[in-house]
């Protein structure tokens, strides 16, 4: 299990002040986050020795939107594992994982030399 709070004082604490210019400096990697607080939680269990699930949680605590990654990760053979991660927003449009931002799984294959 892991915990994090993060602040960015170039963050908005009400997310009625967003603008464009915030989108832009979020998704050109200029800042980590629009908001000015976060809390993340990370947990993961080990099911089988092949199997692990687990999940996160990031929290905008400035605007109250959330967005959760569920994951599993199997281990198919020596040196080769296939990851599985989701996200599911929750939040109202306008806030940082408001639900309108879509959905989404993405399955990875992983191969060590």
């Amino acid at each position: 299990m892991l915990t994090e709070f993060y602040f960015n004082d170039q963050g908005k604490s009400d997310y009625h002040e967003y603008d464009v210019y915030d989108w832009l400096r979020y998704f050109s990697g200029e800042i980590k986050t629009i908001t000015r607080a976060q809390w993340v939680l990370y947990a993961a269990y080990p099911v089988t020795d092949l199997l692990t699930i687990g999940g996160s949680t990031i929290t905008s605590l400035s605007d109250g939107s959330l967005v959760f990654v569920p994951t599993a990760a199997y281990n198919l053979m020596d040196n080769l594992d296939i990851d599985l991660f989701g996200n599911i927003y929750i939040g109202s449009d306008g806030k940082a994982y408001a639900s309108n931002l879509g959905n989404g799984a993405i399955i990875r294959m992983r191969l060590y030399f």
